[in-house]
């Protein structure tokens, strides 16, 4: 039997032993390389959005095709194309502009005119005003820029302007109240009006001396746009308002040709480089509901016995 002096021994060692930190053998850590994919998205999510918006947008421009120089034209060499007559004419099978527009009021339906010409994107549109032969009646409200309560003023509206002043004027137009088709600015008041931040309003309203909208004989400008047709290249292409359906084919083709003549002249006016060369591709005749039909250039009808006197009246 153990004394008590060999209990408290025996308690003491075990005390010691269990209070001991068993030895722990050193294993060597085993460092992996993080992979490529690993590193480029280790971090926030952020960082990861990222990066994946940066990819997408990479392939976004590799798949993006780059835009060729010159805008595109069609072909002309397997395109039909039609006489001023043959465009124009209705009756029996032949189905054209005057067959679509059938019943419809004369002095409201309009011929359009589309001039495609081949020029580079960046060179400089072509834009004019030309007073027709004949020219097409459309109401077009005018509205002028001139000092307040001046003799300009008077005379503008003795002219056919439907208001005139500056910052009554001004007011008018960013309420939106007053209804207008053009702008003219007289040179007095182009500064006030360019000071007035009306751009965003007009857009290509807006007058500029490069329009010819800048004029310091307001009333001559007033005439003149009220009988003339503006036009301005836009994607390569000018499109006018040629004429109405009551037209004969003998005005509407003075009309054509006094177009395509003024802006054959502006391109050569313009052919000062090479960056602003163009030249005319294709004319289109359409109306106001019919199709489009390119012209080759002719007058007379390919049928013989169709003449001017068959699509010459009301319908």
């Amino acid at each position: 039997m153990a004394t008590p002096s060999q209990c408290l021994a025996s308690m003491a060692r075990l005390t010691l032993s269990s209070s001991r930190r068993p030895i722990q053998h050193s294993v060597p850590r085993i460092t992996v390389p993080l992979s490529v994919e690993t590193r480029r998205y280790k971090g926030t999510g952020n960082k990861m959005q990222i990066q994946a918006n940066r990819r997408r947008k990479e392939e976004a421009k590799k798949d993006k095709k780059k835009l060729s120089k010159e805008f595109s034209t069609p072909s002309l060499v397997t395109m039909e194309q039609f006489s001023l007559i043959d465009a124009m004419r209705t009756g029996g099978n032949v189905r054209f502009i005057r067959a679509v527009e059938v019943g419809k009021p004369p002095s409201m339906v309009k011929y359009d005119l589309a001039l495609r010409l081949k020029t580079n994107r960046n060179a400089r549109p072509v834009r004019n005003r030309l007073i027709l032969p004949h020219p097409v009646k459309m109401s077009s409200r005018i509205i002028v820029v001139c000092p307040e309560n001046s003799k300009i003023a008077e005379e503008a509206l003795a002219a056919g302007a439907v208001a005139a002043g500056e910052e009554s004027l001004f007011e008018q137009i960013r309420s939106k109240k007053l209804k207008f088709g053009k702008v003219i600015a007289h040179t007095d008041s182009f500064g006030a009006m360019q000071r007035a931040r009306l751009g965003p309003i007009l857009r290509n309203l807006m007058p500029s001396p490069r329009t010819k909208t800048v004029t310091a004989n307001v009333p001559k400008l007033i005439k003149e746009m009220s009988s003339a047709e503006q036009y301005r290249e836009r994607q390569g292409t000018v499109r006018v308002c040629i004429g109405q359906l009551s037209f004969t084919p003998q005005m509407l083709a003075n009309n054509v040709k006094a177009l395509v003549s003024k802006v054959k002249g502006d391109m050569e006016q313009m052919d000062d480089d090479g960056v602003n060369s163009k030249s005319l591709h294709e004319v289109v005749l359409s109306s106001t509901n019919g199709p489009g039909l390119s012209l080759d250039g002719g007058f007379l009808s390919t049928d013989p016995n169709v003449t001017e006197e068959h699509i010459t009246g009301p319908m």
